[in-house]
């Protein structure tokens, strides 16, 4: 038995590996039926050990944390899971977005504000500096952190082109980041990447 994703080669697995992912997939849906969710989870966390294919290790860290929110009520465990998943794909839209929900239920404003670094870089260039002010307004707020405004104000300066007239919106959004910048007086050294209105 061999695993394979989009033509990237993987270690094939051994007679005793298949023979536990057998073992495994009917310890699975036992505990489904008897509704025993954390055996089942457990056992579908063992599995992620014992497959080689990236694209099935995301879908079964997928299938726990939705089980841990769904039936275990168990935020904590789901974050793990979800973080797990992006290790495998970074981009993953549903696993970034149910990460932030719990962040902000849980108040964690730091690694909220990491995660949505994650949605940004997804974005297309031009739709990315409203993120990043929102970003910035959040860790002014929320986390005090200068070092961490001043990193999003140098990186959506950078998708600004400087021949872009700006309107109110973008005006203002921009000006926030030069504001919560300016907690370390570190605005100065990128005046050569951003707009003239801006300075």
């Amino acid at each position: 038995m061999s695993e394979e994703q989009s033509g990237d080669e993987v270690r094939e697995l051994t007679a005793d590996e298949t023979a536990e992912l057998e073992k495994l997939d009917d310890a699975i849906a036992k505990f489904e039926q008897q509704k025993r969710w954390s055996d089942m989870i457990r056992s579908i966390l063992k599995k992620t050990e014992l497959l080689q294919s990236p694209a099935q290790k995301v879908e079964l860290f997928r299938q726990a944390g939705a089980l841990y929110l769904e039936r275990s009520s168990n935020q904590a465990e789901a974050i793990k899971c979800y973080e797990q998943l992006l290790e495998h794909d970074a981009q993953d839209v549903d696993a970034i977005e149910r990460l932030k929900q719990m962040y902000e239920k849980r108040r964690d404003w730091e690694k909220l504000i990491r995660t949505m670094q994650r949605e940004v870089d997804l974005l297309p260039e031009d739709d990315q500096l409203m993120r990043y002010a929102e970003m910035a307004e959040l860790a002014t707020q929320r986390l005090r952190k200068p070092m961490c405004v001043s990193s999003f104000g140098k990186r959506s300066s950078r998708a600004i082109p400087r021949t872009r007239t700006p309107s109110t919106t973008s005006r203002s959004s921009t000006s926030a980041l030069a504001s919560g910048s300016r907690w370390r007086r570190s605005w100065k050294p990128w005046l050569p990447v951003t707009p003239t209105w801006l300075r």
